[in-house]
């Protein structure tokens, strides 16, 4: 099983990819013994795969997607 999600990307295709971040993201939250409701999971996932390759959801990351200043500054 591999952990990287661009190379899953580029054998598999984006939704193999979304597929690992749902489940990477959703692992990390309840071993942190925390809640987040399903749908913001599935949100941040799309929203990293929404162009058809990974981009972080970093500022770097936020600055490839065409959106708008209010989206940059909710992820900040």
């Amino acid at each position: 099983i591999c952990n990287n999600m661009y190379t899953i990307a580029s054998t598999l295709g984006i939704e193999a990819a979304r597929t690992f971040i749902i489940r990477s993201l959703a692992e990390i939250v309840a071993n942190n013994g925390s809640y987040v409701h399903p749908a913001n999971i599935l949100l941040i996932a799309e929203f990293i795969t929404s162009r058809g390759e990974p981009f972080g959801s970093t500022y770097t990351g936020i600055s490839r997607q065409r959106v708008g200043h209010i989206t940059m500054a909710s992820a900040q």
